[in-house]
């Protein structure tokens, strides 16, 4: 559902894959395999990039992340099991950020 919106607004704004990639903060080649189904998509990488660029896209963004929907419609602050190491402090600092993001979008 994400990747089929990223696709939309891609042909909307009519971008070429480079210049979409750009605007995602990503490399034209990752986003071809994303868009292709090549590769799945890294949750901070290329959020933090779509929040960026497409906020309007918070709730998909996050649907994304919780595709059985433990988190919506409450949005509790659950966040994903991540190991106690730095890389995980960091992701779960992420994950904090774009669920407080979100709430402050649909609260708007």
């Amino acid at each position: 559902m994400l990747l089929e919106k990223l696709k939309a607004i891609q042909a909307k704004e009519a971008l070429s894959d480079t210049s979409f990639a750009q605007k995602l903060g990503i490399s034209q080649q990752l986003w071809n395999a994303y868009r292709n189904g090549d590769r799945d998509i890294p949750k901070p990488l290329i959020f933090t990039g779509v929040l960026k660029a497409y906020p309007e896209l918070a709730k998909d963004v996050l649907i994304f992340l919780y595709p059985d929907g433990d988190i919506l419609p409450q949005f509790n602050d659950t966040l994903p099991n991540l190991h106690q190491t730095h890389q995980g402090n960091q992701q779960r600092d992420f994950f904090k950020r774009l669920i407080a993001r979100v709430k402050g979008k649909l609260n708007a």
